[in-house]
């Protein structure tokens, strides 16, 4: 629930409660070249293009994060998109859910309207969420939430975006 921090310093938060010092690191591009210093991993969130710090002839965008290798990728605003998304730690309101694949409409972000997706269960409690239209800045440790019209079906925690 690190978004309720009241000031939105969340960099700052985490570095004051966790005790220790969040390391600089590297700007990367998808296949791994370096082109820059970042300042720290926790300063950086999936979709970000502003305070990057980083001059390049078109807008970058950080695409993903790479915490156990303290990279922030980055690329154009069409790498944000992606077709679906693993999620896991699911909850459905009606205490099981409608079916091992049903089609519905989901949320992954707050302020965006829902979209059109097939739910796949699998055998270990995950959901593999297919958009009919790719969907942008699907963020790992999110909620991707499940309605049917304006009823809610459940949900669960964005594990990876596919």
């Amino acid at each position: 629930e690190i978004c309720f921090v009241p000031d939105g310093d969340y960099a700052h938060f985490i570095e004051e409660n966790s005790g220790r010092k969040i390391p600089e690191g590297n700007f990367v591009w998808e296949d791994g070249r370096v082109i820059g210093k970042h300042k720290g991993i926790t300063h950086y969130t999936i979709g970000q293009r502003k305070g990057l710090g980083i001059a390049a002839r078109t807008p970058l965008y950080v695409v993903s994060l790479h915490a156990g290798k303290n990279r922030v990728i980055v690329g154009s605003n069409d790498d944000l998109f992606r077709s679906g998304l693993l999620a896991n730690e699911l909850d459905f309101t009606d205490g099981t859910p409608p079916s091992q694949q049903f089609r519905c409409l989901a949320k992954i972000r707050y302020g965006i309207r829902v979209h059109d997706c097939t739910v796949t269960l699998d055998d270990h409690g995950r959901a593999v969420v297919k958009f009919d239209e790719p969907q942008r800045a699907i963020t790992p440790g999110q909620s991707v939430v499940f309605y049917e019209e304006d009823r809610l079906l459940g949900g669960g925690t964005i594990m990876k975006a596919l």
